[in-house]
């Protein structure tokens, strides 16, 4: 896999449902039950627009 601005992509997946999280910031880039999207997603290659995923915990 290339080196990008987010890092590894890690695959998880769980019954009905599949994520994708990123290496940088442990974005939640994508989520998905029984094919159908969670949230709004972004492009591997991509760094999270708007902090779309991102954790915001102090």
């Amino acid at each position: 896999m290339s080196e990008n601005t987010t890092g590894e992509q890690y695959q998880l997946t769980a019954g009905d449902y599949a994520a994708t999280v990123t290496e940088t910031g442990a974005g939640l880039r994508e989520l998905i039950h029984r094919g159908e999207p969670l949230l709004l997603s972004y492009g591997p290659d991509d760094p999270a627009p708007a902090a779309f995923g991102q954790l915001l915990i102090p």
